[in-house]
Parts: C-alpha cells; sequence; structure tokens
C-alpha cells in the first residue's frame, strides 16, 4: 500500500508538470492506477504477460487512452508499440518488477529504455541483497 501511494504521488507530481504525458506500466498487473490518477489528458500503456493482460481486460474496465500490451518486459519489441512525444513527457513505473530479474537483464532494460525515452523519469523500486 505504501509504495502505491509513493509511485501514486510521484506520477502526480509529473502529470502536473507534463498533463499530456505518456506512462509506461511496466509488470502492470492488476494495478489501476491510470484510474487513481488520469487527468483526462494523459495516455497510458500497461505492459504484461499475453495471460497477465487477458485477465485485466476481463475485470478492468477498458479505457480509450489506456492501451494494454500483452509482452514480456524483457522482450523489448513492445517498445515499438509506444507513442511518446519527448515534449509531452514520458514517465515508466516499474514497482514491484525488477527484483525478479537478474541484474544484466535489469541493466538491459534500463539502457533501452533511456535510449528510447532520453528525457523520461522512471520510478522503481529496489530489493538490497
Amino acid at each position: 500500500m505504501a509504495r502505491a501511494y509513493q509511485c501514486d504521488q510521484a506520477l502526480k507530481k509529473y502529470i502536473n508538470r507534463y498533463p499530456s504525458a505518456t506512462i509506461i506500466n511496466l509488470g502492470a498487473g492488476l494495478d489501476t492506477t491510470f484510474y487513481r490518477v488520469d487527468n483526462g489528458k494523459i495516455q497510458w500503456y500497461d505492459i504484461d504477460f499475453p495471460g497477465v493482460i487477458a485477465q485485466r481486460k476481463q475485470v478492468i474496465e477498458p479505457h480509450e487512452r489506456c492501451f494494454m500490451i500483452g509482452s514480456s518486459v524483457l522482450d523489448l519489441t513492445w517498445l515499438d508499440q509506444i507513442y511518446s512525444d519527448p515534449i509531452k513527457g514520458t514517465f515508466i513505473i516499474g514497482a514491484g518488477l525488477l527484483m525478479y530479474f537478474k541484474e544484466p537483464k535489469v541493466i538491459t532494460l534500463f539502457t533501452q529504455l533511456a535510449q528510447r525515452f532520453p528525457e523520461g523519469d522512471f520510478i522503481f523500486d529496489a530489493v538490497q541483497n
């Protein structure tokens, strides 16, 4: 609950600065952040395994500005389905996700995201071993 609250607060602050931002939610699961922070202008992408996206479509009401992409976060071909205008801002969420990947995969993911969205912000949590 605290993680969701912190993420929501960071997102709301970003959306206030960039009201037409593109938001990318990696490993979305059944997360409903879009419905808590939507300002009527943002474009939202939920990325998760195809089976998870199929479940999302059954239990979470679809929205015209919220797109669901069925793909492993690590299969970076999903990046080609994202349209983001750097002037409008890009915010990437990786909450509750990165601890499931080995370091080389995280480095590759971060590198690709930084290359694709050089002006974007990224919020994530980490676990210290």
